[in-house]
């Protein structure tokens, strides 16, 4: 995969501060795939109901407009998509190799538990779209190799999590955690050979909105 033709979509994001110093958390679901939180920042003042996106309407409304595209321009690889992954297979990730999937990778996974491991057509470029089984096997043979070839830690992290393979070693991840330049829920570049870390996007929304830009604008170079 070209670096030179993925391009950054750097957005600032909003953030919610407030001081949850004796704050009560609950949280249970409610309707529309969203959930509640509901925090009793003192006793004395009323509770403060904050709605929290489960799976954001960003996230489903961008996901349903690519299952759409897919099913009318591309059917055949369409049909190469998984059904969305079983719940059971987030916690068999977690304690398998200690994965846990930031909220928008894990909305990918449920809309799609990637592709038919058969197949190599690619969903964008010449990358494949993973499945949860294939990201755990991946993870745990780079940290193995890490440890045995005692790589840097700038090579390879653990909080990187692969979801797109070009099948040669080279992988587009999302970073689960903060660590050097590359801040949490980015989408950066692995290149087996350098240890040069390109973030492509600042968010996995953005990468979202690039792959539907890419689709309704024939930029998707799968040949």
């Amino acid at each position: 995969m070209c670096r030179n033709r993925i391009a950054a979509d750097v957005q600032s994001s909003n953030h919610l501060d407030g001081d949850a110093t004796h704050a009560n958390h609950r949280m249970h679901e409610s309707g529309g795939g969203k959930r509640k939180f509901e925090i009793n920042v003192d006793s004395r003042r009323p509770v403060m109901r904050v709605v929290i996106r489960q799976e954001s309407q960003m996230e489903n409304s961008i996901l349903e407009k690519i299952e759409t595209w897919l099913a009318a321009n591309r059917p055949d690889y369409h049909s190469l998509l998984n059904p969305p992954a079983q719940h059971y297979l987030f916690s068999a990730l977690r304690s398998a190799v200690g994965i846990t999937l930031p909220v928008g990778l894990r909305s990918f996974y449920l809309w799609h538990d990637g592709q038919n491991s058969d197949s190599f057509e690619p969903l964008l470029e010449n990358l494949t779209f993973m499945t949860l089984t294939e990201i755990a096997a991946t993870h745990q043979t780079h940290s193995d190799v890490a440890i045995f070839d005692q790589w840097d830690d700038d090579f390879w992290r653990s909080c990187w999590i692969p979801f797109l393979s070009n099948g040669g070693g080279d992988y587009l991840c999302v970073a689960s955690e903060t660590t050097g330049k590359v801040p949490i829920g980015s989408v950066l570049w692995y290149d087996h050979e350098t240890s040069d870390r390109v973030i492509v996007h600042r968010h996995f929304d953005d990468f979202l909105n690039d792959l539907y830009d890419r689709m309704v604008n024939d930029r998707l170079d799968v040949g």
